[in-house]
């Protein structure tokens, strides 16, 4: 059956509870780079 991303959302909260926000440190762990090599996003240490 097709479902709504909203109908999903609100079954996915309803078993799990209400998300976290989520925490990041400083520290980059990852740089994502366009072909032409410019940085184009930086991916940050989650928090533990």
């Amino acid at each position: 059956p097709v479902t709504s991303i909203e109908d999903l959302y609100k079954r996915a909260v309803a078993l799990t509870g209400e998300p976290k926000p989520i925490e990041f440190l400083d520290k980059v762990v990852g740089i994502v780079r366009y072909r032409d090599g410019s940085v184009i996003d930086v991916v940050r240490q989650v928090k533990a």
